[in-house]
């Protein structure tokens, strides 16, 4: 049965040429053979295209496109549109398969008509284990409890999808969300989903903050968190209108709390019109602290970012290495 299951591997590609050696013989490597490797350069300006089509010379299983430089999740888009496997999977071009990890998705596809299959993975280089620790079937709703309770990563990779899964809609997103697309992603496959299944192998190894990563360490301003929320909870409650209604008073005061915590964030200047804003979440958390209570006294939350400031400020003194500036997403 194995040998009639195909799956497409696509691999957004920007400025990945150190890498892309690497990511490609871990899918060579691999024990599942029946599969086609779609790497899109998303408007490289390094050497990538060039190592891309060495490698399409190299093995006929490899499919390379190019376009402008328009995000990761318009490269997914573009891979998606020219997949013609029935399943499709995702790899960043500075990560790799671990051995093995191909066929222990694969094969569960076998066994049973899952819509999506997830693995446990490992980062690097400090070699933590995200580990699924909910390793069974789940349907539609236990799925999207998973996602928002984080038993579930909502990652992209390390998962295998039916491609039927996929529709123009879930590569639409807001163009400036450039942190969590991959769990708004999940959660607007949900719409389609019947049966998920979670295994424990780890399947792939996931490399942090490298020059060559598609993504990058940034801070999310209170309002940048407001307007992911609102489209998370309107991708929820088309999914599973049930599931959102029983949950979103629960969700709203972790929600208040993240974005209160994001306020006193070191890297987000105090703003009188920002306070206003955020001030009445005080009233809806899912915990009391110190931040929440200084909330109630515009004097009193000034002193507290003021020493919070001036904390970081000392501690970038001393690590320098570890607290270097970060980009403001709003």
């Amino acid at each position: 049965m194995m040998d009639k299951i195909k799956v497409s591997i696509i691999v957004p590609v920007f400025n990945a040429g150190p890498y892309l050696q690497k990511a490609a013989q871990s899918v060579f490597d691999q024990s599942f053979t029946d599969y086609e490797l779609i790497f899109v350069n998303d408007g490289s300006t390094d050497n990538s295209l060039s190592i891309l089509e060495e490698l399409a010379q190299q093995d006929s299983r490899v499919k390379v496109f190019d376009q402008e430089n328009q995000g990761a999740t318009a490269a997914r888009k573009l891979g998606w549109l020219h997949a013609s496997a029935e399943y499709i999977t995702f790899l960043d071009a500075d990560d790799v398969f671990l051995k093995g990890g191909l066929l222990a998705l694969m094969q569960e596809f076998g066994t049973r008509d899952y819509d999506i299959v997830n693995g446990s993975f490992i980062s690097t280089p400090n070699k933590r284990v995200w580990q699924i620790h909910t390793v069974e079937e789940l349907d539609k709703t236990e799925y999207l409890d998973a996602l928002m309770s984080g038993k579930n990563f909502g990652v992209m990779y390390a998962s295998v999808y039916k491609k039927a899964l996929f529709q123009e809609s879930s590569f639409a997103f807001d163009k400036t969300i450039k942190v969590g697309e991959d769990v708004l992603m999940n959660l607007e496959l949900c719409k389609m989903v019947k049966k998920v299944k979670n295994i424990k192998d780890i399947v792939y190894q996931y490399t942090e903050d490298t020059a060559g990563s598609l993504t990058s360490v940034l801070v999310r301003h209170p309002f940048y968190y407001m307007r992911f929320n609102t489209i998370r909870n309107a991708l929820i409650q088309a999914a599973a209108p049930a599931y959102y209604e029983t949950t979103k008073e629960q969700q709203q005061k972790v929600d208040n709390n993240q974005i209160i915590a994001s306020f006193f964030s070191p890297f987000i200047p105090f703003d009188k019109a920002d306070y206003l804003r955020v001030r009445p979440l005080r009233k809806t958390v899912a915990h009391k602290n110190l931040k929440v209570f200084c909330l109630s006294h515009m004097g009193l939350t000034r002193i507290v970012k003021a020493g919070i400031y001036t904390r970081f400020t000392i501690e970038k003194i001393f690590q320098p290495q570890s607290m270097g500036d970060k980009k403001i997403l709003y």
